[in-house]
């Protein structure tokens, strides 16, 4: 799929499946940034993404600190002008029986995976509107739809973002801002994962929430 002209922005961008989408975003025709909270990896998915002839800025960021957010967003805008897809891939896993779970446990994994999201898709909503439209791509995990036992809290806060993507896709509709979520498993191919997010950036489709195994 040919996204040429278009902004990404990727949060969980320095490893995994967040690295992976954004490389392929890359590869796709996007300008970049990426973001994470590691600025190491995030600075070494930057500079290939340059090296295949993209712009590509890396800013790292919590994204369940709303400043951190806002800083990224205005930095994004700053380089770029524009965003015209976001990819939340910043979705960390837990795996602990849930009276194993501390309360900071669980308000740790709540706050990247449901928060984190929340906070981003809120800051880009009025940037796409203005523009006349846009691509929520929200990376979540198959136990969203599939929990398995020994993860509650990761199964929680994941379908949430799950409740909350179907809600929006609803919402945004007539703003032409679709949103979409992807659902691997942890052991999904890192390119079928890419190429699927990248499907979903560009497809002219909302509300689906594609399984990966």
């Amino acid at each position: 799929m040919d996204l040429s002209g278009r902004v990404a922005l990727v949060t969980g961008a320095g490893r995994g499946f967040g690295r992976a989408i954004a490389l392929a975003l890359g590869r796709a025709g996007c300008e970049l940034a990426v973001a994470a909270r590691s600025a190491d990896q995030l600075v070494a998915v930057a500079k290939i993404v340059q090296g295949e002839g993209r712009h590509a800025i890396a800013v790292a960021t919590d994204v369940a600190d709303e400043s951190a957010v806002t800083v990224l967003i205005d930095r994004t805008r700053a380089v770029f002008g524009r965003i015209d897809i976001l990819v939340n891939a910043a979705s960390p896993r837990g795996r602990e029986a849930f009276m194993a779970t501390a309360p900071p446990q669980w308000r740790d994994l709540l706050a990247t995976n449901l928060t984190g999201a929340y906070l981003c898709a809120r800051a880009v909503v009025p940037i796409m509107q203005a523009q006349g439209g846009g691509a929520i791509v929200q990376v979540t995990d198959s136990r969203a739809v599939r929990p398995d036992g020994g993860m509650s809290a990761t199964a929680a806060a994941h379908a949430g973002v799950l409740g909350m993507v179907r809600s929006l896709a609803i919402e945004l509709e007539p703003a032409r801002i679709r949103v979409n979520a992807l659902c691997p498993r942890d052991d999904a191919d890192v390119d079928e994962v890419a190429a699927a997010a990248v499907y979903l950036a560009g497809a002219s489709i909302t509300g689906q929430a594609l399984e990966i195994a």
